[in-house]
């Protein structure tokens, strides 16, 4: 399919440039170049007025020619032409200096229309750094510069082609490097026309200067505040930044030396030797249970830690229990008379919770309650906040250190007479009545 395109591209360009008109301005003069006898011409002239029009070829081959402050007619009335070839088409008298012709209309003999243009040539004149001195081909590719681009009003940008097509009007196929297309930053989207290269010689006719399709796109940029030449980067939304796609968007550019975002802070997990601008992204690990700091959580020591029994001794059946635990971190508990008893225990960091969903009760007696598991100094470990229940729901009193507890609920004292010399001594009471 892009075989196709190029070839009607290719014919295009026979049509326009090769079997056309082509007008220049060089001072006052307009010069033509044409391959088709012209029978009659119109056009405008852009920059500046007209006060007269008269001579060369047109007067020579008997034209009459008249003109308006912007226009300028010529034609026979004898139905003559002015040959095909190239010359000196007419000279204008001028108020001010021709930028350029717009509006140009050719006929040959038969009224029918004859394709013109008008080219710039290289005799204009150029005040930039960068500077194309091409001719149109008819070939051409719009690059767009996006207004995102990081430049400052002033600096220029050149659209290169290392192996571009140099040599124009001949088959001498010479390559080399050409600029193609530049234009100046001024803020906003700038929108350039790079000129592509034509070969006609396998249809007889010459090669063009410009890009070759397939050829990478290279550009530079001219820093004006520095008044410095740079190869640039660049970063396209449009395009895969080679000649011939339909056109190529632009959306970054880079030059010169650039900073390096990073984290500049050679104490941090993430140090960047390479950064030159710190971008707040510095790492500093993570803080360990013991206090030390560790890029990789993974290589902290291991929390320290093991069982805990809870022991009791209660005269009287526990059907639930609930306590706080200090100075270490509960990870789990089971086991003990209380899983003997079927008691269900939930556990958070620092409380356990013990009851029975069907109504079991822990029997009177001593031993285990249960065993906790936990992170930490298992020395430092102590139960507070303990609330024991009988099977009434009510609370029972307890006497408790760290991690036994003891409950005394059931009177089993024998009351008497505890005084030996006393006539009702009772040796067996032990409180005295």
């Amino acid at each position: 399919m892009k075989l196709f395109h190029s070839f009607i591209l290719a014919v295009s360009f026979i049509s326009i440039s090769l079997g056309g008109v082509v007008l220049t301005i060089d001072g006052n003069d307009v010069n033509y170049s044409s391959t088709d006898d012209i029978a009659g011409f119109q056009f405008n002239v852009d920059g500046a007025t007209v006060t007269g029009a008269s001579g060369g070829d047109a007067s020579a081959n008997g034209f009459t020619i008249s003109n308006s402050s912007s226009t300028v007619l010529g034609f026979s009335l004898t139905g003559g032409v002015i040959p095909s070839g190239q010359g000196t088409l007419l000279s204008l008298n001028l108020s001010g200096e021709a930028t350029g012709l717009s509006g140009l209309v050719f006929s040959d003999q038969s009224g029918s229309p004859i394709e013109s243009e008008f080219s710039s040539g290289q005799t204009d004149s150029c005040d930039n750094y960068f500077c194309v001195a091409l001719e149109e081909t008819g070939e051409s590719q719009l690059i767009i510069i996006d207004e995102s681009v990081s430049l400052d009003d002033g600096d220029e940008i050149g659209i290169y082609d290392l192996n571009a097509i140099t040599n124009y009007g001949d088959c001498s196929n010479q390559t080399g490097e050409l600029l193609v297309a530049a234009g100046v930053w001024e803020g906003q989207q700038l929108n350039l026309s790079a000129v592509g290269s034509v070969d006609l010689c396998s249809f007889g006719g010459p090669q063009l200067a410009g890009y070759v399709v397939g050829n990478p796109i290279v550009l530079r940029v001219w820093d004006a505040s520095e008044n410095e030449e740079f190869d640039a980067e660049f970063y396209t939304y449009k395009g895969d930044g080679f000649y011939g796609d339909v056109f190529t968007g632009i959306s970054s550019i880079t030059f010169g030396a650039q900073d390096i975002p990073g984290c500049t802070d050679s104490g941090a997990c993430n140090y960047d030797a390479d950064a030159t601008v710190d971008d707040g992204s510095c790492d500093y690990g993570t803080v360990c249970w013991d206090g030390s700091t560790e890029c990789n959580a993974d290589d902290c020591p291991d929390l320290p830690g093991g069982t805990v029994d809870i022991e009791f001794n209660s005269d009287t059946a526990i059907a639930g229990f609930q306590f706080n635990v200090d100075g270490v971190t509960v990870t789990g508990a089971g086991g003990g008379a209380a899983a003997a008893a079927g008691f269900t225990v939930s556990t958070s960091s620092s409380t356990v919770i013990g009851f029975s969903l069907t109504g079991t009760t822990i029997p009177a007696g001593e031993g285990v309650l249960l065993t906790l598991e936990v992170q930490g100094d298992t020395s430092a470990a102590c139960i507070s906040d303990l609330i024991v229940s009988n099977n009434t729901g009510g609370a029972l009193d307890y006497d408790a250190d760290c991690t036994s507890f003891v409950i005394d609920a059931v009177d089993d004292n024998v009351y008497g007479c505890t005084d030996s010399g006393a006539c009702n001594y009772d040796a067996d009471a032990t409180v005295d009545d």
